[in-house]
């Protein structure tokens, strides 16, 4: 009996789409795992705490299922890692990784290496990461208000795999935390570790309570926060907050001490030239390259959902279209560059636009090269405006940040037409050196010098909690 050629069709139909539907989701998991963490750090972000804990059992139950079957697991194992490590249990993704390299699952060696050498910098100080993790963990484990003891909000961002873009970020914060916690020890600090997701925001700390924690504002002076700077390596400490949100950004000019700096022209010209030279910047840069000749001006983007961008005195592409038109009067090119990690399409088919249109340039170069080259640099608040002050640009500010106090400052629309000045800078040469050596030296530290560093960390805790 011959079978029915329409029954063979619908059979072979289904089983496509069987497969499809397998493909399709294969890998789900993992993705579905980073992004209910993601909202979980967003909750906790807004103080919204419940609804922190509601994504991290939905992240849970994620977790559970990657765990549970060998092809998500296929799939989803670095997610997995990524999870263990946000909530401060090394051993977890140890395990996890020891079970993809058995699998002989790509990116596997690379991945056991990075968190054995979490694992064994975090030795010293292992029992506050367990602290810290099971707070995070558990929301059973009852929290004793105790506004006498220091409160260190340990950032899982430190725990984080290594990224490409960002390779000494958590190794640093890794270091910087060790040392707040050595520092206690070694002074009879009562202090008490919790762990915290959140990237950004005024951290929720009972009233009256001393704390200190990483990427933070708090109006009210009770934080020391701590955040990355222009530069790899180098970290901010401020009571306030960071970028413009900082005291120093808040403090005058004229009593930040600069009388008393005295800078060497040899030695301000010395660290231009390893930090130009050698192509250093928060983010890795493309190899020294070849950019519009002639004047321009050079406008740095930043992503549109980075939290300064609170502090922007207009949207960011109404700056660059101001930008484009006080330029285009003078006969001044202007070039632009996109933050590197920027996924806007909005900002892509604006920048799509506007090169098609013939009224800028996009340019992918080094921003040393782009810096170099330029008449004025045009920022909302990027640490691009901090490193245009190193090359002695001048800076056309459109938000707030903690270099603001040497930059041209533009509130609102039609400021920067008035103030334009190409290659001007607003203040002397003397003053823009004494100020950086500030900006680097007091409220930053450069964390690859140990020495400095922890001398730098332990004046500043101990000053903390001296107050």
């Amino acid at each position: 009996m011959k079978s029915d050629p329409s029954h063979r069709r619908s059979k072979l139909r289904r089983h496509v789409s069987a497969c499809y539907n397998s493909f399709r989701y294969l890998g789900r998991e993992g993705v579905w795992l980073t992004r209910e963490m993601a909202r979980a750090k967003r909750f906790q972000q807004g103080g919204n705490v419940e609804a922190m804990w509601l994504s991290l059992d939905g992240a849970r139950d994620i977790a559970s299922r990657i765990r549970g079957q060998r092809t998500k697991f296929a799939s989803g194992w670095k997610n997995l890692v990524e999870y263990e490590l946000a909530l401060f249990d090394i051993p977890a993704a140890a395990r996890t990784v020891a079970r993809a390299m058995e699998f002989g699952l790509t990116d596997s060696p690379d991945t056991a290496a990075n968190v054995e050498r979490i694992s064994l910098e975090t030795q010293a100080w292992n029992d506050n990461i367990v602290e810290a993790g099971a707070n995070l963990r558990d929301r059973s484990i009852m929290v004793k208000p105790t506004s006498d003891t220091l409160l260190i909000l340990l950032p899982s961002t430190a725990f984080g795999l290594d990224t490409p873009s960002e390779p000494t970020l958590r190794k640093s914060l890794r270091f910087i935390f060790r040392e707040i916690i050595a520092t206690c020890r070694e002074n009879s600090i009562a202090y008490e570790v919790r762990g915290r997701l959140a990237n950004h925001g005024t951290p929720q700390v009972e009233n009256g309570r001393l704390y200190i924690s990483h990427h933070s504002v708090g109006p009210d002076g009770r934080g020391l926060h701590i955040k990355a700077t222009d530069r790899p390596s180098c970290f901010s400490f401020d009571s306030l907050g960071y970028s413009g949100w900082s005291k120093f950004a808040a403090t005058p000019l004229q009593e930040l001490g600069l009388e008393g700096i005295n800078t060497n022209v040899q030695d301000f010209n010395r660290e231009k030239e390893r930090i130009i030279l050698g192509n250093v910047s928060k983010y890795q840069q493309s190899a020294s390259d070849t950019v519009l000749s002639g004047k321009y001006v050079f406008v740095g983007l930043q992503k549109p959902g980075d939290a300064v961008q609170q502090l922007a005195r207009m949207p960011m592409l109404e700056m660059l279209r101001e930008v484009v038109g006080t330029c285009r009067e003078r006969g001044i090119a202007v070039v632009v560059k996109r933050h590197p990690k920027c996924t806007s399409g909005e900002i892509a088919r604006e920048l799509d636009r506007g090169v098609k249109a013939g009224i800028y340039h996009v340019s992918n170069a080094s921003i040393h090269d782009l810096i170099a080259g330029s008449c004025a640099v045009c920022v909302v608040n990027s640490s691009v405006g901090a490193e245009a002050l190193l090359h002695e640009k001048p800076v056309y500010l459109f938000g707030a940040a903690e270099y603001q106090h040497v930059c041209f400052r533009i509130n609102a629309a039609g400021d920067f037409a008035k103030v334009f000045r190409p290659d001007e800078l607003p203040v002397t040469p003397e003053i823009l050196r004494r100020f950086l050596h500030l900006l680097r030296h007091e409220y930053a530290v450069d964390v690859t010098n140990h020495v400095e560093a922890k001398a730098y960390i332990h004046r500043k805790v101990l000053g903390h909690v001296t107050r």
